[in-house]
């Protein structure tokens, strides 16, 4: 654990490490970004204190995971910086206020990891039914990561072929779809890709 010092008698012990930590220019707000700590309440939390009120003013664990940096505007929120994709603001109740923002960030400029994992949660949001129009934007994301999937993440790219299937399904190319499966189950044989194969086998069938 660590304690979270900023003034003579703010003070608080966490049942996690410090990841990292941001002052505001002025030194009235601070935030402590914690590490992972399971089974704990302080697993990966955000605090934000106000120091001149001697304040825990937030504390939640953001949805877009451990910033590299934070801005301070003092209008009750909080802006976390990502490196190559820029900073995007959640309210101080953990809201994630842009939300679209960094969803079309991880799209366009994410890493294959934070790429396909919001694409999954994407295919989530839309039941794994998203409009065509977005199943096709979804498939030029996975396109363009997939390059860069080492070959030790094996599951990693098992999932992005799996995604790729679901997508192109949805956009009406069944065979195409039913070929990403099957190169997702010769690459994990737990890619959950079994039930596809054997509707599109069917169906190709009739």
């Amino acid at each position: 654990s660590f304690p979270t010092r900023r003034s003579s008698d703010l003070a608080k012990k966490i049942a996690a490490n410090l990841f990292n930590n941001g002052l505001s220019p002025e030194g009235r707000y601070a935030a402590v970004q914690a590490c992972h700590a399971p089974g704990s309440d302080d697993n990966c939390i955000l605090l934000v204190y106000d120091l001149i009120q001697k304040a825990e003013i937030g504390r939640f664990v953001p949805q877009s995971g451990w910033a590299d940096d934070y801005r301070f505007p003092g209008d009750g929120t909080i802006e976390l910086e990502y490196r190559k994709l820029g900073h995007f603001r959640y309210a101080l109740t953990g809201e994630f206020l842009d939300l679209a923002a960094w969803k079309e960030a991880q799209l366009t400029c994410g890493d294959y990891s934070m790429a396909l994992i919001t694409i999954e949660r994407i295919l989530k949001e839309h039941e794994g039914k998203p409009s065509s129009e977005l199943a096709d934007r979804l498939i030029r994301a996975i396109d363009r990561v997939t390059p860069q999937i080492v070959p030790e993440h094996a599951k990693t790219l098992a999932m992005a072929k799996k995604l790729r299937g679901t997508c192109l399904e949805v956009c009406g190319d069944r065979e195409q779809a039913l070929r990403c499966y099957q190169e997702a189950l010769a690459i994990d044989p737990k890619a959950g890709v079994k039930r596809n194969i054997e509707r599109l086998t069917r169906m190709r069938k009739v």
